[in-house]
């Protein structure tokens, strides 16, 4: 059971934008979630309340966004799951069903809300792409159409692009029709069939 539960509130103004200087902070919330449950909420009609999306607002983070700390932010998201959760990380290809449930938890608040933690949710789906399918971080080439916030995609081996960042976001944005686990089984298998 996780620290931390998901309770029904009104909903918040997101924060004003503002770029921040100050030293990162290593806490980060993490919420557990039931994958099944929400879906079933949302068939009967039950819609959770979402927040805001992300604004583009400043982030506060240990690492830049950037290829060389993906593996830092992925481990930083691990490590917030199993500290508040007790959930051990894997970087499995089914330890991204935990990973939509954390996420699931976020529509509330909103990604706006809770940036830091979905960047880092989306490096840690995008480590499982470079860890279990031969996938590399690169800078988003000028000629590929994906155009997101942070300006870093994932590569195939067979040169498919994909922006686990982007999604993860999307995950919290949407709900359960953008999950992670999915995005990663469809990219893998689409990829493979090229």
């Amino acid at each position: 059971m996780g620290l931390f539960r998901r309770t029904p509130k009104t909903p918040t103004p997101p924060p004003a934008p503002r770029v921040e200087t100050a030293p990162p902070t290593t806490a980060m919330p993490i919420i557990r979630g039931d994958l099944e449950a929400e879906l079933a909420a949302e068939l009967d009609g039950g819609a959770p309340v979402r927040g805001a999306a992300f604004s583009g607002r400043g982030l506060r983070l240990q690492h830049p966004p950037e290829a060389e700390f993906a593996a830092a932010h992925a481990q930083t998201f691990a490590d917030a799951v199993r500290n508040i959760d007790g959930i051990t990380l894997d970087y499995s290809v089914e330890s991204l069903r935990t990973v939509d449930g954390v996420l699931g938890n976020f529509e509330e608040p909103g990604s706006d809300a809770v940036a830091e933690t979905v960047l880092a949710a989306g490096f840690y789906v995008g480590e499982v792409m470079v860890r279990q399918h031969g996938y590399r971080w690169v800078k988003t080439p000028e000629y590929v159409p994906l155009r997101a916030p942070f300006d870093l995609l994932v590569v195939g081996p067979k040169g498919d692009y994909s922006n686990p960042l982007s999604k993860a976001f999307k995950r919290v944005e949407n709900g359960p029709e953008d999950s992670v686990a999915y995005f990663v089984v469809a990219m893998v298998a689409a990829a493979d069939r090229d």
